[in-house]
């Protein structure tokens, strides 16, 4: 009885059973959107489609749905984020195939580098620190 009162009292947001972002996972993409904008970068995107398209040797093309968590324009500088919660991210296959995603979308969207994050660096730093490590600078005034 308890669990179900406490059950009800936690927010609920729409369900897509494909979109399997914890509520945390959002919230950091959120937070970093919003960090960006504020650095002066246009053309903010959270869950940004950046699709790959790999020629097979049968001359076939495969089409591979990759997207950014952010992903940001300022001028022709061109970034990513992405966002490594607690899933995934740890095996030695899972951190390899992280590597060619990244040099694949690098190349083909002119990239200039995709930033990673982890829920513990998003929840103990500061915007600032953040902006940091991306190398950001505010706009001219």
């Amino acid at each position: 009885m308890m669990e179900e009162s406490l059950m009800l009292k936690q927010p609920r947001r729409k369900y897509n059973s494909r979109d399997h972002r914890s509520d945390r996972h959002i919230r950091y993409q959120m937070r970093l959107a919003s960090l960006l904008r504020q650095y002066g970068f246009q053309s903010v995107a959270t869950e940004k489609r950046l699709p790959y398209y790999l020629q097979l040797g049968n001359g076939e093309i495969l089409k591979i749905k990759y997207r950014l968590d952010v992903y940001g324009r300022k001028g022709t500088r061109r970034i990513g984020i992405e966002v490594d919660g607690y899933m995934g991210h740890k095996s030695k296959r899972a951190i390899d195939m992280d590597g060619l995603r990244t040099r694949r979308l690098k190349e083909a969207y002119e990239l200039q580098r995709i930033y990673r994050f982890t829920f513990a660096q998003l929840s103990s730093w500061s915007d600032q620190e953040i902006a940091e490590e991306m190398s950001l600078s505010l706009p001219a005034t």
